[in-house]
Protein backbone atom coordinates (compact mmCIF):
# COMPACT_ATOMS: atom_id res chain seq x y z
CA UNK A 1 0.00 0.00 0.00
CA UNK A 2 3.03 2.58 1.18
CA UNK A 3 4.48 2.01 -2.47
CA UNK A 4 1.35 2.59 -4.36
CA UNK A 5 0.98 5.85 -2.47
CA UNK A 6 4.90 6.34 -2.99
CA UNK A 7 4.57 5.50 -6.54
CA UNK A 8 1.28 8.02 -6.84
CA UNK A 9 2.90 11.14 -5.20
CA UNK A 10 5.85 10.74 -7.35
CA UNK A 11 3.70 10.70 -10.61
CA UNK A 12 1.95 13.87 -9.55
CA UNK A 13 4.80 15.33 -8.58
CA UNK A 14 6.54 14.71 -12.28
CA UNK A 15 3.24 16.07 -13.38
CA UNK A 16 3.52 19.54 -11.36
CA UNK A 17 6.72 20.20 -12.49
CA UNK A 18 6.62 19.34 -16.31
CA UNK A 19 3.41 21.96 -16.13
CA UNK A 20 5.31 24.38 -14.17
CA UNK A 21 8.21 24.29 -16.70
CA UNK A 22 6.25 24.67 -19.26
CA UNK A 23 4.52 21.48 -20.62
CA UNK A 24 1.12 23.22 -20.66
CA UNK A 25 1.02 26.14 -22.62
CA UNK A 26 -1.73 28.52 -23.26
CA UNK A 27 -2.96 28.56 -26.70
CA UNK A 28 -4.74 30.88 -29.30
CA UNK A 29 -6.46 30.48 -32.09
CA UNK A 30 -5.39 31.99 -35.48
CA UNK A 31 -7.78 31.26 -38.62
CA UNK A 32 -9.45 28.16 -36.89
CA UNK A 33 -6.05 27.36 -36.15
CA UNK A 34 -4.64 26.55 -32.35
CA UNK A 35 -1.16 27.67 -31.60
CA UNK A 36 0.71 27.84 -28.26
CA UNK A 37 2.00 31.49 -26.67
CA UNK A 38 4.75 32.56 -25.24
CA UNK A 39 4.51 32.04 -21.50
CA UNK A 40 5.38 35.04 -18.92
CA UNK A 41 9.11 34.40 -18.48
CA UNK A 42 9.71 33.92 -22.36
CA UNK A 43 7.62 37.39 -22.84
CA UNK A 44 9.91 38.70 -19.95
CA UNK A 45 12.75 37.51 -21.75
CA UNK A 46 11.88 39.32 -25.20
CA UNK A 47 11.37 42.85 -23.11
CA UNK A 48 14.51 42.69 -21.68
CA UNK A 49 16.54 41.81 -24.78
CA UNK A 50 14.88 44.64 -26.40
CA UNK A 51 15.70 47.05 -23.93
CA UNK A 52 19.28 46.02 -23.65
CA UNK A 53 19.78 46.07 -27.31
CA UNK A 54 18.15 49.33 -27.71
CA UNK A 55 20.59 50.68 -24.69
CA UNK A 56 23.66 49.16 -26.24
CA UNK A 57 23.37 50.04 -29.44
CA UNK A 58 21.33 53.13 -29.82
CA UNK A 59 23.53 55.97 -28.24
CA UNK A 60 23.35 57.89 -31.08
CA UNK A 61 19.23 58.13 -31.06
CA UNK A 62 18.15 58.70 -28.15
CA UNK A 63 19.64 61.12 -25.40
CA UNK A 64 20.94 59.89 -21.65
CA UNK A 65 17.76 61.22 -20.32
CA UNK A 66 15.80 58.88 -22.87
CA UNK A 67 17.78 55.97 -22.09
CA UNK A 68 17.14 56.27 -18.19
CA UNK A 69 13.19 56.37 -19.28
CA UNK A 70 13.40 53.21 -21.40
CA UNK A 71 15.08 51.35 -18.59
CA UNK A 72 11.65 52.93 -15.89
CA UNK A 73 8.79 52.23 -18.34
CA UNK A 74 7.39 49.18 -19.27
CA UNK A 75 7.04 48.53 -23.45
CA UNK A 76 4.27 47.64 -25.25
CA UNK A 77 4.36 44.18 -26.44
CA UNK A 78 2.36 42.98 -29.45
CA UNK A 79 2.54 39.02 -30.72
CA UNK A 80 1.28 37.93 -33.45
CA UNK A 81 1.45 34.06 -34.33
CA UNK A 82 1.62 32.30 -37.50
CA UNK A 83 2.69 28.82 -35.77
CA UNK A 84 3.53 27.34 -32.39
CA UNK A 85 5.69 29.52 -30.28
CA UNK A 86 6.62 31.31 -34.15
CA UNK A 87 5.62 34.22 -35.65
CA UNK A 88 6.26 38.26 -35.56
CA UNK A 89 6.77 40.06 -31.61
CA UNK A 90 6.89 44.41 -31.51
CA UNK A 91 8.62 45.84 -28.35
CA UNK A 92 7.47 49.15 -28.26
CA UNK A 93 8.41 52.64 -26.77
CA UNK A 94 6.47 55.95 -26.71
CA UNK A 95 8.88 58.50 -25.94
CA UNK A 96 7.97 61.77 -26.09
CA UNK A 97 11.08 62.68 -29.15
CA UNK A 98 10.75 59.30 -30.68
CA UNK A 99 9.16 55.75 -31.30
CA UNK A 100 11.27 53.02 -30.71
CA UNK A 101 10.43 49.82 -31.82
CA UNK A 102 12.24 46.16 -31.33
CA UNK A 103 11.05 43.40 -34.20
CA UNK A 104 11.21 39.50 -33.75
CA UNK A 105 10.57 37.07 -36.46
CA UNK A 106 10.87 33.41 -36.18
CA UNK A 107 10.81 30.83 -33.44
CA UNK A 108 10.19 33.77 -30.85
CA UNK A 109 11.24 31.26 -27.83
CA UNK A 110 14.59 30.50 -29.46
CA UNK A 111 17.10 29.97 -27.01
CA UNK A 112 19.88 31.70 -29.25
CA UNK A 113 19.08 35.27 -29.47
CA UNK A 114 20.69 35.70 -32.49
CA UNK A 115 18.41 33.21 -34.36
CA UNK A 116 15.36 35.19 -34.04
CA UNK A 117 15.59 37.84 -36.12
CA UNK A 118 15.66 41.11 -34.77
CA UNK A 119 15.61 44.34 -36.05
CA UNK A 120 15.04 47.94 -34.74
CA UNK A 121 12.70 50.26 -36.06
CA UNK A 122 12.69 54.15 -35.18
CA UNK A 123 10.32 57.05 -35.62
CA UNK A 124 10.85 60.61 -35.03
CA UNK A 125 8.47 63.01 -33.54
CA UNK A 126 7.32 66.21 -35.09
CA UNK A 127 5.90 69.13 -33.86
CA UNK A 128 2.14 69.19 -35.23
CA UNK A 129 1.63 71.20 -38.27
CA UNK A 130 -0.26 74.31 -38.54
CA UNK A 131 -3.72 74.39 -39.26
CA UNK A 132 -5.07 76.60 -40.92
CA UNK A 133 -8.93 75.85 -41.44
CA UNK A 134 -9.14 77.79 -37.88
CA UNK A 135 -7.83 80.61 -39.05
CA UNK A 136 -10.40 81.11 -42.23
CA UNK A 137 -13.12 80.22 -39.94
CA UNK A 138 -12.39 82.73 -37.57
CA UNK A 139 -12.39 85.29 -40.34
CA UNK A 140 -15.17 86.93 -41.73
CA UNK A 141 -16.41 86.29 -45.16
CA UNK A 142 -14.21 86.66 -47.60
CA UNK A 143 -13.12 89.90 -50.08
CA UNK A 144 -14.61 89.82 -53.18
CA UNK A 145 -12.28 89.24 -55.90
CA UNK A 146 -12.25 92.28 -58.87
CA UNK A 147 -12.19 90.92 -61.82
Amino acid sequence: MTAILRRAALTAAAVLMLAAAGGCRSHVRVNGKSYAMLNAREERELVLLARETLIRNSKKLITAEETSELRRREPELDIEYRGDCFGEAVVAWDLPRIKLEVVYEGQLNDPDPRRRGIFVRTMKKYPPVLDLRKEQRRRKTPAKRQP
